[in-house]
């Protein structure tokens, strides 16, 4: 999961959500979180970065660190 998927989803985007305020086209949010290895165009990158309010290199960050992930199911029920 990319970062930028991860915000996505935070925000509940979905994808045609995030590509119409980016505008680009669902293909390249697809291929983004997906990591298909495609040749982003800078302004496409900087749009997304734009639309999630993150740096473009953040949005093919491929790690999440711990701090930012959803919690487990039984972590979330013990809470």
């Amino acid at each position: 999961m990319t970062y930028a998927e991860f915000l996505r989803r935070q925000r509940r985007l979905t994808q045609r959500q995030l590509a119409t305020v980016a505008g680009v086209s669902c293909a390249t949010i697809s291929n983004l979180e997906k990591g298909i290895n495609v040749a982003f165009g800078d302004q496409a990158l900087e749009a997304i970065a734009y639309a999630l309010q993150i740096s473009p290199p953040s949005c093919l960050t491929r790690k999440i660190r711990a701090e930012f992930a959803d919690p487990e199911p039984e972590e979330a029920a013990a809470s």
